[in-house]
């Protein structure tokens, strides 16, 4: 792994690294200043290039253009805001809006407890938004690694999805990915080779990122089969246990196959409209969750 660029280096001749904000089995993540627009920040997402076998580093670049040419093509509330990409030095860099707040993951872990079905539903209700606005993209976008700690939840009640690095266009026809990626417990059966995913797999990534924040469980230890959700959290409606459950099934001719039938059914459990549209109708509804008592303790911005 290549040591991390100092605070005060200048890339591209335009970003100049600030803070460090973490790493990955790639590269890291990087708080910039704008040296052309004033006062601008960004989080700069790095991608290495260097010290990796040829073949190891074609996957990896080819996985960079990728996420580049996403998000390149999206807007959306649901999505970080891309505003440029480039390779220096041999390090690929995506320069996106800087999103303020917790992944889903650091709200369980430091409430230690599983999470109100009401507040998960409201989180639901947003990604189904954005899942539906990936989805309807011409060719359409699978996200393929939807879980806790690629939701963030900023202070302004917004659920964002914060990492493409693994998404896909789908393809009409094919019998599989090209590569089979993903993460166990919340990625389904088709992710690993056995087909193509499409938008019923993010239904499935959604059902098993729920299923989490409801109870807490280690999802990778179910192998794909879960268990009744309510045999872990009684507290759990039947008619959220029934959608996670259908959501998840093995056969992705059994679940639901649209996010805006997910959304439908997640506005009816828990009595709001269900009309397309714009996220404000969902305002009201999401300005009850007390969002002081998921954030009791302050920590770096990302």
């Amino acid at each position: 792994m290549a040591a991390p660029l100092q605070p005060g280096t200048v890339v591209n001749s335009r970003y100049r690294i600030t803070r460090f904000l973490g790493s990955g089995a790639f590269g890291a993540v990087y708080l910039g200043m704008d040296l052309r627009e004033k006062g601008a920040v960004w989080a700069l997402k790095e991608v290495l290039g260097e010290g990796m076998e040829p073949g190891e580093k074609r996957e990896v670049l080819e996985s960079f253009r990728n996420e580049a040419a996403i998000l390149t093509a999206l807007s959306h509330r649901g999505i970080p805001r891309f505003t440029d990409y480039f390779i220096t030095g041999g390090r690929g860099y995506l320069v996106m809006e800087r999103v303020e707040g917790l992944t889903l993951e650091d709200i369980v872990k430091n409430n230690k407890k599983p999470l109100n079905e009401r507040e998960v539903a409201g989180w639901a209700i947003q990604l189904c938004d954005t899942l539906e606005y990936l989805h309807r993209h011409d060719p359409p976008i699978i996200f393929r690694d939807l879980k806790p700690q690629n939701i963030m939840l900023t202070m302004e009640e917004r659920v964002v999805l914060i990492d493409f690095g693994i998404s896909r266009f789908y393809c009409p026809g094919k019998d599989t990915d090209t590569i089979p990626l993903g993460t166990p417990g919340y990625s389904p059966p088709e992710q690993y080779g056995r087909s193509q995913t499409t938008p019923a797999s993010d239904l499935y990534s959604l059902a098993t990122t729920l299923y989490y924040l409801l109870t807490l469980q280690d999802m990778a230890s179910f192998q794909f089969r879960y268990p009744p959700v309510r045999a872990f959290n009684s507290g759990v409606s039947q008619g959220m246990e029934h959608l996670l459950a259908k959501c998840m099934a093995w056969d992705t001719k059994e679940r639901y196959q649209s996010a805006a039938q997910v959304r439908g059914i997640l506005c009816e459990l828990t009595g709001k409209p269900s009309e397309n549209g714009s996220m404000k109708k969902y305002g009201v509804f999401l300005k009850e969750i007390r969002l002081e008592s998921l954030f009791p303790f302050r920590r770096e911005k990302r």
